[in-house]
């Protein structure tokens, strides 16, 4: 058994070597080398790192067979899945056709109903190869892990299926987020570490309380209160990481979200402003345009009482200012002020 790329050479030497074999038995000999000269399926370089060769091939096989058994589980699900499509609506296009006769025709139902199929076929092969890509995949792994981890062949066999079960969660939308999905398989399999290590941490408890009364229910509740402690704890620091990870890739993306909701909010609240300040510039040229309006006559009134010497006058000039900031005069008329002023029980405050 020879290198492939070295066949030929191996086969040209020996034909040389038979053609000037001058002894019979020789020749035979060389001739039935020959004769059971075969190829050993790799190169030269190949042959002298077998195990890379051989690894090469089962992992060039293990894919080949997987995407053989993903193709055909894909087809038949798809194939299924479009079938009872199919039939439910074309049922539901004959019933609503005879429910609406008359608004569409024959070939228009008959493109809607190819059109929904297509979407069908479109939604069902994208779900269908997701779920058995990821299958494999985690097949896959499994067995490449089982292979030099015999004695934890059953503990990978059931973290294998609740990985299965998490990946047909995400698929179906149970699941939502990719974050979520790398939460839930770490905290399955820190759980799964934990029993372990709790079931090991029972046995090396046993021997410490056979003395005990109960003994071996003691250490079990031990160990399964211990195990539960560091599930709780390791669930939250898988959480607080995940978080903290996505906190940092996040920060980008969560200004650009605050600074969007800061610009619709000032977009938002922009013409209400404006609105409010034209409004309030109007109540104030409405209200200083009143009070020019409103001294400018009354400080006439008591321009023309002080040249006509009508005291009243000016006195109801001046009561009318102070109104118009809020304030009373304590005297309506001259006469009032004067029975105030000659009055020795009452005083004025300035």
């Amino acid at each position: 058994v020879v290198p492939d790329d070295q066949y030929g050479d191996y086969e040209k030497k020996l034909t040389e070597r038979i053609e000037k074999a001058t002894d019979e038995d020789k020749h035979q000999k060389l001739r039935h080398i020959k004769n059971n000269l075969r190829r050993s399926g790799m190169n030269s370089d190949d042959a002298r790192s077998p195990y890379k060769y051989v690894t090469k091939k089962t992992v060039k096989k293990t894919v080949k067979d997987a995407s053989k058994r993903v193709s055909a589980n894909v087809r038949i699900g798809v194939v299924s899945d479009v079938v009872v499509f199919s039939c439910g609506g074309a049922a539901w296009e004959i019933r609503d056709a005879y429910q609406n006769p008359g608004t569409m025709s024959v070939l228009e139902r008959c493109e809607r109903l190819l059109a929904a199929i297509w979407e069908r076929i479109k939604t069902s092969l994208k779900d269908r190869s997701l779920r058995e890509i990821g299958s494999e995949t985690i097949a896959i792994l499994a067995s490449a892990l089982t292979a030099p981890l015999k004695m934890a062949k059953a503990a990978i066999e059931r973290i294998v299926t609740i990985l299965r079960r998490l990946w047909m969660d995400f698929v179906g939308g149970k699941i939502k987020s990719v974050s979520d999905l790398i939460a839930a398989c770490l905290k399955a399999v820190v759980a799964l570490s934990i029993v372990a290590v709790s079931a090991m941490l029972a046995l090396k408890l046993q021997p410490l309380l056979s003395g005990v009364p109960g003994g071996e229910v003691l250490a079990a509740v031990i160990a399964a209160v211990v195990a539960g402690v560091m599930i709780v704890l390791a669930n939250r620091s898988i959480d607080g990481v995940i978080q903290g990870l996505l906190s940092i890739f996040n920060a980008g993306a969560v200004a650009h979200r605050r600074r969007e909701e800061i610009e619709r909010i000032c977009e938002e609240a922009l013409p209400k402003l404006v609105e409010d300040r034209e409004r309030l510039q109007a109540l104030a040229d409405s209200y200083f345009a009143e009070r020019e309006s409103l001294l400018g006559a009354t400080f006439y009134d008591i321009q023309s009482a002080s040249r006509s010497n009508d005291f009243n006058g000016f006195l109801k000039g001046l009561i009318t200012i102070n109104a118009a900031y809020g304030r009373l005069l304590p005297w309506a008329s001259f006469e009032e002020f004067d029975e105030f002023m000659l009055d020795d029980d009452r005083s004025l405050k300035l």
